[in-house]
């Protein structure tokens, strides 16, 4: 017999996805943390990308994004 993982995997989703994913992916009882959760609407207008991808990795979070730029940007991958 399979067993159960020990927890649900968690998901932080990027501001560029929008909040109709977030509401999606609770909707199947996925955990999910949108940024405006995390760090409230203002702030997370004007988060640097490496604060919430750290944020992120340190709560063992899987991210979600499609700002394909992170991947070129020297601070971000490094974060990463």
């Amino acid at each position: 017999m399979a067993r159960e993982p020990e927890h649900q995997p968690e998901f932080f989703v990027d501001r560029s996805l929008g909040k109709s994913i977030v509401e999606a992916l609770r909707d199947v009882g996925l955990v999910v943390h949108s940024m405006a959760d995390v760090y409230g609407e203002k702030r997370a207008q004007r988060l640097a990308d490496e604060v919430w991808l750290r944020d992120a990795g340190e709560n063992d979070w899987i991210v979600l994004t499609k700002d394909d730029a992170i991947r070129r940007r020297p601070a971000e991958r490094a974060t990463l």
